[in-house]
């Protein structure tokens, strides 16, 4: 299974794909999940609102780890790399005005879990619950397989 967040000054959210690989070694990927919120009005940083996508990844990921029959390896992926600092940094974790963000990823993820994804390529990057109007299907599902495995020949766009 695979989180992707993301945040902008409208709103942030996380689509949740799962990824599958049969035994004729074809890879089938599938949008699961998806939410998405709109920014608050108070003003707020957009490092602020990649740690608060983030959390909405972990905690969707944490209901389909809950409710899926099928035990799946759980990756999450973000285009900020502040994200992943703060996730990684011992020492942010114990700061106060950070805390329900970094004890919510931190409880339940670890650190090996997150990996970096460039904005073109993350699906999340458009709003999760527009990304089939705005790219269609099937390019979206080849964003997620050339994000997760880059793929011999490149995708054309």
């Amino acid at each position: 299974m695979h989180h992707f967040s993301d945040a902008s000054v409208a709103g942030y959210g996380q689509c949740s794909y799962s990824r599958v690989v049969n035994n004729d070694g074809d890879v089938h990927c599938s949008l699961v999940f998806s939410k998405a919120r709109v920014t608050p009005s108070k003003v707020i940083t957009i490092p602020r609102l990649e740690l608060n996508a983030a959390v909405v990844a972990v905690n969707i990921g944490n209901v389909l780890k809950n409710e899926m029959r099928e035990d799946y390896d759980h990756h999450f992926w973000t285009d900020s790399q502040i994200v992943l600092r703060y996730i990684s940094n011992d020492a942010i974790r114990g700061s106060r005005s950070m805390w329900p963000i970094t004890f919510s990823t931190s409880d339940s993820t670890t650190s090996n879990q997150w990996h970096y994804i460039q904005s073109r390529d993350n699906p999340a990057d458009h709003a999760p619950g527009f990304c089939y109007s705005v790219h269609g299907r099937s390019q979206v599902i080849k964003l997620v397989k050339r994000a997760i495995i880059p793929l011999e020949t490149p995708v054309t766009r």
